[in-house]
């Protein structure tokens, strides 16, 4: 099996770059086409069982794609021949599909009578000329007067498009939603640019902490389903009063945003999406070994060079001490908060968290790294925490070392027995802290102890939720072997 990346040299780097990290740390094969020099040899073609990106949205890039399709490669498009079809009008289909759009009519012409009809039915000006095939908001345009609209239009038209008008909604926010399949894995607000009516991508935390409307997640998968794909990066605007109304979905998209200010292992999950596809989904042997609490235990859930380069990490953090991750010394050994976002190895650890503890974590922006050096250990205590109306509901630690003896998390009050888990490398366990209706778990109660020979390395992760999300949530949990 083998990653082929369609490309060319107005592709970011990093889109490449996070792509190619996450084949690598799957184990699979990278391969980058550039579509411009491409020499369309037929022994160039993909084989069944491959994975197959197209980054560039040029013609070229598109041409490409299609030559090294091949029936059992795994591409974001849906449906037989789906990666041959074109659609030429998305907000036309989307209206067809009942998804809601900001109104619109289409520009065939510039006479002054038409526009003036076409403006009065879009309830006046101002009013937004978009020219299709742009990205950026490069041929996004604001019309607030007659003059300025018969100037765009005849322009547009004279360069031979047919530019879209549509209805200006003030002060709304921007929504950008990455779908892959059926659900939306990253959103985040665009910032109001200065002194424009458009907006661009955002950097700060609580844009991408926001949670979009129901509504806007709702519109973007059926907007991307309409649209025949599996991902997508969709605009949606929400107004004042809460109404949500699709824009485009745009493929490619340009997903590192999202990676590398989000915190979100996109480019991870882009490529396990297609793996799956072709019958190679990431496959995890989960053990229950309590009831009460519900502890759970994964072996080799992360390989032993990503475990390795996991602690080269704390190692350089340890030795540089960065003023923004203080480090902590005392009876439970050596500790700090390892940030995940920008960190391709450990975002794919959380967001494979997310998935085998069957639920998203809200606050999910470091791991808590420990070290326990011979005779250090953890008094018996629960992990309790409220966060900005998140509780910590669930605990998941990934054992990084061995050790030769000692060391183990112990859950004195487990049922139906007490329970002891042995410090493996790569080795995940994960226990719920809170019950259904949101209460604490007293059996919950663990300790690490002393460590007699050797070293005890983990990272922890604690998954936060509301309450009121939790019940839900817990119905997705997947079901265990049974003790």
């Amino acid at each position: 099996m083998r990653f082929c990346l369609v490309s060319e040299a107005s592709v970011p780097e990093e889109t490449g770059r996070l792509l190619r990290e996450a084949c690598e740390a799957r184990g699979i094969a990278f391969e980058a086409v550039i579509a411009k020099t491409f020499d369309f040899d037929p022994a160039r073609r993909l084989h069944a069982g491959d994975l197959l990106y197209k980054a560039a949205a040029s013609i070229a890039a598109s041409r490409a794609e299609q030559f090294l399709f091949a029936p059992g490669v795994a591409t974001f498009h849906s449906g037989d021949g789906g990666i041959f079809l074109t659609i030429d009008n998305q907000t036309l289909l989307a209206e067809s599909a009942g998804i809601p759009t900001p109104k619109t009519v289409y520009l065939a012409s510039s006479g002054a009578a038409l526009l003036k009809k076409h403006v009065e039915s879009l309830g006046g000006f101002p009013v937004v000329v978009k020219v299709l095939g742009r990205s950026g908001g490069i041929g996004v345009m604001l019309a607030e007067s007659m003059a300025s609209l018969r100037s765009l239009a005849d322009f547009s038209i004279a360069q031979g498009q047919n530019p879209l008008l549509c209805r200006f909604i003030p002060n709304a926010i921007h929504w950008r939603l990455i779908v892959l399949g059926d659900r939306v894995i990253a959103s985040y607000r665009n910032k109001q640019v200065a002194d424009d009516f458009r907006s661009s991508g955002s950097t700060s935390r609580e844009d991408f902490e926001a949670k979009p409307p129901a509504a806007a997640v709702e519109a973007a998968v059926r907007a991307a389903q309409a649209l025949r794909l599996e991902f997508a990066g969709v605009d949606v605007l929400e107004d004042r009063a809460g109404s949500v109304f699709f824009l485009e979905a745009n493929f490619p998209c340009y997903y590192p945003h999202a990676q590398l200010h989000g915190g979100v292992d996109i480019a991870g999950q882009m490529v396990d999406f297609l793996a799956a596809k072709v019958g190679h989904a990431r496959r995890y042997d989960i053990r229950r070994l309590a009831k009460t609490p519900d502890v759970c235990l994964i072996d080799n859930f992360v390989d032993a060079r990503d475990c390795e380069r996991v602690l080269a990490k704390a190692a350089r953090i340890e030795t540089e001490q960065p003023a923004d991750i203080p480090v902590k010394r005392d009876s439970t050994g050596f500790s700090f908060e390892m940030p995940i976002r920008g960190d391709a190895i450990l975002m794919r650890i959380a967001c494979d968290i997310d998935s085998v503890v069957g639920m998203k974590n809200d606050l999910a922006l470091t791991f808590r790294f420990r070290r326990y050096a011979e005779g250090e250990s953890h008094r018996p205590h629960l992990d309790e925490y409220e966060i900005s109306g998140r509780r910590l509901v669930a605990t998941a630690i990934l054992y990084l070392t061995d050790t030769e003896s000692g060391g183990e998390t112990h859950f004195p009050h487990a049922k139906p027995a007490p329970l002891r888990i042995a410090p493996r490398q790569g080795r995940l366990s994960v226990w719920f802290n809170c019950r259904a209706d949101g209460s604490s778990e007293a059996a919950a109660l663990h300790e690490s102890l002393p460590v007699a020979k050797g070293v005890k390395s983990t990272i922890t992760m604690f998954i936060y939720k509301k309450i009121e999300d939790y019940a839900a949530a817990l119905k997705a949990v997947p079901q265990p072997s049974t003790l």
